[in-house]
């Protein structure tokens, strides 16, 4: 039996490593100036809209921290190391528009974004070998230098609230000192109707993040017989609730950092109330916007990137109707999780 689950280990752990040796070199092959950095932004594959974008969200994202002065979302805390990653593949335009959201986002708070442009593998399964192959290198530093977290956003997020970080959702240092027992906390996800949504979540960078993503890649190959419905996010959510994993993760509530969209952009604009609205619905105030499982995606897309423009800072014009300060704050302090 022992033998076994090494065989398998072993055959996940090849598998993986050939995909990140694959992603290097596919990287190097696509131009020699990659990854291009500027901004803090990096991209793997094709970066001139992406350069071009940045160039000119460069006043924009001045603006934007100037006015984030007027939120509550902690813009000012000394936060660990962050990076988000996300990937866009073609020429959608919606799409791309979707993604330069998070490239201003990342100036406004002069974090690290990774771009992921160039598909190495079939499919959603990218996600996961784009990921494993940023862990790796930021374990490969110093532990000083590297990365603490990583911030995964799908490419059909739109960021609403520029002046919100991810790492506001993480529990404070002081948050659960009392309770060194609990195991240390490695990933931040949610759940919607459906369970699992991996479209948005935090994960440490780690040993056992590692072995997480490892795992997730693998896991069609030493487990074929199990049925994934929903590819490699069933595969996530499977593991997540296996004995070596589960203690380190902690499902949040989903409005947090995956809000979903209504179906008329007037209503998020002129909605004056909450009342009977489903909590996991966007509002104004919630940090970003998430389209999952829509036919028409683009035009969608489209149209919340508009909206996303004319309604700017909800602090700043006091039209916000969701803060989660206090909400955060007490779930961290009645969970006792580590960070």
């Amino acid at each position: 039996m022992a033998s076994s689950r090494a065989l398998r280990l072993l055959a996940q752990t090849s598998v993986a490593l050939l995909l990140v040796l694959s992603f290097s070199s596919q990287r190097q092959g696509i131009n020699t100036a990659f990854p291009h950095a500027k901004h803090d932004v990096t991209v793997y594959g094709e970066s001139t809209w992406v350069t071009m974008a940045a160039d000119e969200l460069e006043s924009q994202a001045r603006t934007l921290r100037r006015t984030c002065a007027n939120s509550p979302a902690m813009f000012h805390r000394n936060h660990p190391r962050i990076a988000s990653l996300t990937a866009q593949f073609g020429d959608g335009l919606p799409y791309r528009r979707a993604v330069t959201t998070h490239i201003l986002h990342s100036m406004v708070h002069r974090t690290p974004l990774h771009i992921f442009t160039a598909p190495i593998i079939d499919s959603l399964w990218n996600k996961h070998a784009f990921i494993l192959s940023v862990l790796l290198a930021e374990l490969a530093k110093p532990p000083a230098e590297r990365l603490e977290w990583l911030f995964w956003v799908d490419g059909d997020t739109v960021v609403l609230d520029y002046c919100q970080s991810p790492a506001t959702f993480l529990p404070t240092v002081s948050s659960g000192a009392s309770n060194t027992d609990k195991p240390q906390l490695n990933a931040l996800v949610n759940k919607d109707m459906n369970g699992l949504n991996n479209g948005v979540f935090l994960l440490r960078v780690d040993e056992w993040s590692v072995n997480l993503v490892a795992n997730v890649i693998g896991f069609r190959h030493y487990r074929p017989d199990v049925e994934l419905p929903h590819s490699e996010q069933s595969a996530m959510e499977l593991l997540m609730g296996e004995k070596k994993f589960k203690d380190a993760v902690r499902y949040v509530p989903q409005h947090w950092f995956n809000a979903y969209y209504e179906g008329r952009t007037e209503n998020y604009l002129e909605r004056k109330s909450i009342t009977e609205m489903e909590e996991f619905r966007v509002r104004r105030g919630d940090f970003l916007v998430h389209f999952p499982g829509l036919e028409d995606k683009e035009s969608v897309i489209a149209d919340w990137l508009n909206v996303s423009s004319r309604v700017g800072n909800a602090w700043q014009s006091g039209t916000a109707l969701r803060d989660l300060t206090a909400e955060i704050a007490a779930f961290w302090n009645d969970s006792g999780d580590i960070i």
